[in-house]
């Protein structure tokens, strides 16, 4: 044990040691700390940086569960100077140090900037509740009520309280969705008026459509999320260490104290989780009908539109109302950018705006790690929206982020990298219905505009394995450290599995064709199983048959009535949103697969589907085309 720790020991000096050579810049001097007065009137926005005081404490939620939190707040230039309130929220399996970097630039461009590390995770007590409102939501309005009471913090108040914005990345953008205010909120909301701007990015606002879409279960994410939360120690204190080597303002001696000290501030390699959260893994995996809504339940409670619209029937019944900038990315495939758009569309009676950039779920994460890397560009343009938002409707700054564009995506065509449109789908665009057609080929039939007159099915069959491994798209991951994208393909195919995947082609586009929308997928078929699930992927396909992937979709159907036909013509499967250009020449190609491991939990045994071309209600996929 004494070998082991001293092994442990020198190679933590030499990594020290090391990082202290290759990371170093001269070590500024900490600015004199000094101790605000607490006055009712906010402050406008300043082009001259203030000087940061900073505390690191543990401050204890209503339960007593206590909380590390760090605040750092501007030395006031004028007496009775306040400033509005920022906190960020960090993500699954991190904790608070992910934004202990932005927090003081914040605070240095007069803001009071709080970091916390929500309950349960690395150095903080507690059990994680998974977002519980009645545990992490309520600790989220402790520590905004604490930052006000305090008389060192110099907040801006006005009669509802602290003027306070919340932003966060994936778990801290769940957070930053449900913290915002609704009208007339029900008994139990976790909104909270004093959040006056929200910036949720690449976070979850319906974790049905998180984790179950259209009954299908999310296997690859489900699964990280579940195994993540119990070993968040450990990945807590991995940030927590590369963050410290890779600071080039701390000298040996500090790297060498808060490495030490971080390796002693933990748990236990496992994390305390509500075990609730493994149940409704059980539950949605082994499809255990009895107990579905009650996972679904568990879901819903945790999801920002379960609280605008209390049945999910696409009434708004509570609109959010602060000020919201939303960001996501048509790559994140555990919190795709339809579930923004949701809230961007009808949830939200307040300003509102939406970028929907390219980056997959990790990708699109700033982590406080400095390898030397420059800065990108894009993810710098990003936070610059952020702050401007800020800014604008915490301090009134004339910045004109009223007149920016509603909507600015990504796209990988035309002059320029990023379009801007006042709505989703943007104007111009109309849903074209592209129905299957009978078999032109071994597995292979057509899509058309015409509904097909054949009578004859296509066929089927469901093993569990399609013979081929979907990959979620985690190419962008590297980023995070400043490395390049992985070649990682969306779909690898290990052998031919008999009647498992079917595809249907377009003749080739005689013109460039905008697919920009959401994509809907009308699927009437008749199977032998109870569950049936078919897993639809759109493509484009160039003549030498290379193929890009536009978007996918999930669907898991339950239907007790086996061999009878059915449809989802009612609610078509929604499909991720998209915005793609087919060129001259190209196909589009529709895929179904009748699995879709790794990334969906698969449905294991033999079954036979037949997926219907005639009518009443024709299979068919429903195309945004946009003419502008």
């Amino acid at each position: 044990m004494r070998k082991s720790l001293k092994v442990v020991a020198i190679v933590l000096a030499i990594l020290i040691i090391f990082s202290t050579v290759a990371f170093a810049r001269p070590v500024k001097k900490a600015p004199p700390r000094k101790t605000g007065t607490t006055a009712t009137t906010a402050t406008t926005a300043t082009t001259t940086a203030y000087n940061v005081t900073k505390v690191d404490e543990r401050w204890a939620m209503s339960d007593g569960v206590k909380l590390p939190v760090s605040v750092y707040w501007p030395v006031q230039k004028t007496q009775g100077e306040t400033f509005p309130v920022v906190v960020f929220v960090h993500a699954w399996d991190t904790n608070k140090s992910i934004y202990d970097g932005l927090a003081p630039k914040y605070a240095s461009k007069g803001y009071v900037g709080v970091t916390y590390t929500v309950r349960g995770w690395f150095a903080a007590e507690g059990t994680i509740n998974c977002i519980d409102p009645d545990y992490e939501m309520k600790d989220l309005s402790t520590i905004i009520t604490l930052v006000g009471q305090d008389a060192r913090f110099p907040v801006a108040k006005d009669s509802i309280g602290p003027i306070v914005g919340v932003t966060g990345y994936s778990m801290g953008g769940v957070h930053s969705f449900l913290a915002a205010p609704r009208l007339n909120p029900r008994a139990g909301d976790p909104g909270d008026p004093r959040i006056r701007a929200v910036v949720p990015m690449h976070g979850g606002a319906d974790l049905l459509t998180s984790i179950y879409p259209n009954g299908a279960v999310k296997f690859f994410w489900a699964t990280m999320l579940v195994v993540g939360s119990y070993m968040g120690n450990v990945a807590g204190a991995m940030i927590n260490v590369l963050s410290v080597l890779t600071d080039p303002d701390m000298d040996a001696w500090q790297k060498l104290s808060s490495v030490m000290s971080i390796m002693s501030s933990g748990q236990g390699l496992i994390n305390s989780v509500d075990p609730g959260l493994a149940r409704i893994y059980a539950i949605a995996t082994q499809r255990q009908e009895a107990y579905e809504e009650e996972a679904k339940m568990y879901l819903k409670k945790r999801s920002a539109r379960w609280w605008c619209d209390e049945e999910l029937d696409g009434k708004v019944e509570h609109p959010i109302t602060a000020p919201m900038l939303i960001v996501a990315g048509f790559n994140d495939d555990l919190f795709i950018p339809n579930e923004g758009l949701g809230v961007f569309t009808s949830m939200i009676s307040a300003p509102h705006r939406i970028i929907i950039e390219n980056h997959g779920h990790i990708g699109g994460m700033d982590m406080p790690i400095n390898l030397g890397q420059p800065k990108d560009p894009e993810k710098e343009w990003i936070m610059q929206e952020v702050s401007n938002w800020f800014d604008h409707f915490l301090k009134g700054a004339s910045n004109g982020v009223e007149q920016e564009p509603a909507v600015t995506y990504y796209r990988d065509w035309g002059s320029t990298r990023y379009g801007t449109a006042s709505q989703w789908p943007p104007t111009g665009t109309q849903n074209i219905p592209y129905y299957l057609g009978g078999g032109t080929g071994f597995r292979q039939g057509t899509l058309t505009t015409e509904p097909s007159a054949s009578a004859t099915p296509d066929l089927l069959l469901n093993t569990g394995f399609s013979g081929s491994i979907s990959v979620p798209y985690i190419n962008d991951a590297t980023s995070l450290i400043g490395g390049q994208d992985m070649a990682i393909p969306e779909n690898m195919t290990l052998l031919d599995m008999p009647y498992q995947h079917y595809t249907y082609d377009t003749a080739p586009v005689t013109s460039d064709t905008l697919v920009e929308g959401t994509p809907r997928m009308v699927l009437t078929y008749q199977s032998s199983n109870q569950f049936t699930q078919i897993i639809p992927r759109l493509y484009d396909v160039a003549p030498d048959g290379t193929r890009a992937l536009i978007c996918r979709g999930w669907y898991e159907g339950n239907n007790k009535n086996t061999w009878s036909r059915i449809t989802t013509a009612g609610a078509p499967i929604e499909m991720v949103a998209c915005s793609h250009m087919v060129k001259a020449g190209h196909k589009i190609e529709l895929e179904l697969r009748t699995s879709d491991m790794i990334e969906t939990w698969p449905l294991w045994g033999l079954s036979f589907i037949n997926i219907f071309h005639d009518n009443p209600s024709p299979s068919c996929v429903i195309v945004p085309v946009n003419s502008q």
